[in-house]
């Protein structure tokens, strides 16, 4: 109708009409297109939250019949001390073995039975208990056990926190002399602090965080890079803010996307500039002392400071320097194996562990840079 009436009045545009009227429709089809693949996203994404609904319920009806479970127990634990208050009462009040046997057996026959119910009960209940705890939470941290990197590594420590917190995305940890275990959850802007026995969670919340990346601990400080601010941050180890350097820029202060940081004895702190291409070295009280660059030095995304500094980049290599900051070795076999480092730590032979983000494993090589052996196995996630 809309082209009648053009044509009427446009009569030399027409054919331009009819090219737009004709890019319309397909834009219409483009649309209908694009919402139709909207709609199927949709749709997986809520049969996955009706699954997330339906495991909260069953976990929810499995924790009543826990609290039943643990009542029970209490109810078993009465009932045990009554009984062994009777016998007591009948070896006082009976003074002849003929007298108290009759009663004193059939008390000691009554607790048997109960004594049963109790065990059952607790070895049904720690099962139930189990099962709940691998329920309870998305949020877990794995601590290995001390055994040698050709066994199987069998995490001896897994945390899934009583408390309703989930994580979003860790990037760093750092762990104190007393235990105490420091964590970046990047996604949701808070560090996450937890208990030497990681049961106990805290959060670090403040407006100088909005995607904090690295984290590293000295004996009174926390010291925090923040991947959007392009900024270091520190705080006490309470959580308490204390200052903050940097913002986008290459000067001295200044970062483009600082990840990975760690704490040298004598209190340095040796920040990985991302796209700087440099490594920054500041002192506790967060003023800037040198960089380290470097041909080749590329991406660094992780650094770990020992009797040497040990900086992984982004394309697999690793600069060795000594402590005076001179080149010691480049080691760059490490990119056949691995395609998406992000983090790596070092044990006191100077083996490497480096997290191969693509693989979802973790890649032990020699002083040397030879491949030792693979750690796990990559997680196949639902929804």
């Amino acid at each position: 109708k809309q082209r009648s009436v053009m044509a009427e009045h446009y009569p030399d545009d027409i054919e331009e009409i009819d090219m737009f009227l004709a890019e319309l429709l397909q834009c219409k089809d483009e649309i209908v297109r694009k919402f139709e693949e909207l709609d199927k996203v949709l749709n997986e994404r809520k049969q996955v939250l009706l699954g997330a609904i339906a495991s909260i319920k069953e976990r929810y009806e499995k924790s009543k019949e826990i609290t039943g479970k643990i009542k029970k127990l209490e109810e078993s634990k009465s009932s045990i001390l009554q009984s062994l208050i009777k016998v007591d009462n009948l070896l006082d009040s009976h003074t002849t073995q003929q007298d108290v046997l009759s009663p004193l057996e059939a008390e000691i026959r009554k607790l048997k039975v109960t004594l049963e119910t109790f065990t059952n009960i607790q070895i049904s209940f720690n099962e139930e208990l189990q099962l709940m705890n691998l329920l309870e939470s998305y949020g877990r941290i794995y601590e290995s056990t001390d055994i040698s990197y050709k066994e199987r590594v069998v995490p001896h420590f897994t945390l899934f926190p009583s408390q309703i917190f989930q994580f979003s995305s860790l990037y760093g940890i750092a762990i104190t002399t007393d235990g105490t275990v420091y964590t970046a959850d990047r996604f949701q802007g808070k560090i996450v602090m937890l208990s030497k026995d990681l049961r106990n969670i805290r959060l670090i919340e403040n407006q100088h965080l909005k995607a904090p990346y690295g984290v590293c601990v000295n004996k009174d400080s926390l010291f925090v890079t923040d991947a959007i601010r392009h900024s270091l941050i520190k705080f006490k180890l309470d959580g308490t803010f204390v200052k903050e350097v940097g913002n986008f820029g290459s000067r001295n202060t200044e970062f483009q996307y600082p990840y990975s940081l760690d704490v040298s004895s004598d209190n340095l702190v040796f920040v990985c500039d991302n796209d700087n291409n440099r490594v920054s070295v500041f002192n506790s009280n967060l003023q800037w002392q040198k960089a380290i660059v470097n041909p080749g030095l590329n991406y660094p995304r992780d650094v770990k400071v020992k009797e040497k500094v040990f900086v992984l980049c982004g394309d697999t290599k690793i600069f060795i320097f000594s402590k005076s900051l001179k080149l010691v070795k480049i080691l760059k076999s490490l990119c056949n194996f691995v395609k998406n480092p992000f983090w790596f730590c070092i044990d006191n032979n100077e083996n490497f562990l480096i997290s191969d983000r693509d693989g979802g494993v973790i890649k032990v090589f020699s002083a040397e840079g030879k491949l030792d052996c693979v750690l796990g196995e990559k997680v196949q996630e639902n929804g």
